[in-house]
This record gives structure tokens, sequence and C-alpha cells, in this order.
């Protein structure tokens, strides 16, 4: 009688192994895509509180928080260029560049009309 330990493994067809550097890639193209969405959103806030400020009475506030979300797109910035650096690193350069055109439509679209 066969022991039930004793079978050989056998892969999973419903659930196949991935690839650790193809895991690797798709990570960091979560996180590029995660980190230029902050930036984004970042970028609108501080663009936000500087018209609040032009209103304002007391402008103090709007110009504070305007600046710390200056400095969080600049934070976040670096780290998405960084995650970039990494992905084109582990092979991921198509990813990289499908992400940076994306980027650069999403930004055109969001640009005001003048």
């Amino acid at each position: 009688m066969r022991d039930a330990f004793s079978s050989p493994v056998r892969p999973d067809l419903a659930h196949p192994q991935v690839d650790i550097t193809t895991q690797r890639r798709t990570v960091l193209a979560a996180e590029a895509r995660y980190l230029s969405r902050r930036r984004a959103t970042a970028l609108a806030v501080a663009n936000r509180c500087r018209k609040i400020a032009e209103h304002a009475i007391a402008p103090e506030a709007a110009h504070i928080v305007s600046s710390r979300a200056m400095r969080r797109a600049s934070i976040l910035h670096v780290r998405f260029h960084r995650t970039l650096d990494a992905l084109v690193s582990a092979g991921g350069f198509d990813e990289a560049l499908t992400i940076v055109r994306a980027r650069k439509a999403h930004t055109r679209n969001d640009a005001p009309q003048c």
C-alpha cells in the first residue's frame, strides 16, 4: 500500500506558480501606479490650497497646508522614479514605459485650458 505522503508533489494547474521576477515586476508596477496617483492628489491639494489662500482673509493656514502638500508631492515623485528604476532593473522596461505614458496622458488631460 502506498503512503499518502510519499507521492510526488504535483503543480496545481488552477494556481500556476508565479516566477519571482514576474511577481516582483508586478509589485513594482503596482507601487509605481499608486505613487503616481498619490502625487497627483498631493499636487491637487497644494493647488487648491493656493487658490484658497488667494481669497482668504488669513491665508497662513492654507499656505502651510499647501507647502506640506508640495513637500509630500516631491517626496512621492522621488519614490516614483526610484520605483521605476527598480522596475526597469527587474526587466519591466515595457511596463515602466506604459506607466510613464499613462501618467503623461493623465497630466495632459488635467491641465487647465487657457
